[in-house]
């Protein structure tokens, strides 16, 4: 039979990517434009015109803010479509 702690031990507290415990074990978010869940951010690359002269640009995932349920309170979160779709995220009414 298990102790009753060692179940509350099993279930560790809902992180996501991109944010930081601060010294009250709150979260913080660290940078924009990155996924809470899958961490996915920004790529780069070149835009090629048809003389097929090339420049730097960026290619920004599809982030939407969704509520959902962060250590068992309500939060706003940035997360992108694919999370979203594959019900990574469990959004809170």
């Amino acid at each position: 039979m298990t102790n009753p702690s060692q179940l509350q031990n099993h279930h560790m507290p809902l992180t996501f990517k991109g944010f930081r415990r601060t010294a009250g074990n709150c979260l913080e978010r660290l940078m924009a434009r990155i996924c809470a869940v899958c961490g996915k951010g920004p790529t780069t690359g070149n835009h090629v015109s048809h003389a097929n002269n090339r420049v730097k640009r960026r290619w920004y995932p599809n982030l939407q803010t969704v509520r959902t349920l962060v250590e068992g309170a309500p939060r706003r979160v940035r997360v992108c479509t694919r999370c979203i779709r594959s019900n990574k995220v469990n959004k809170v009414a």
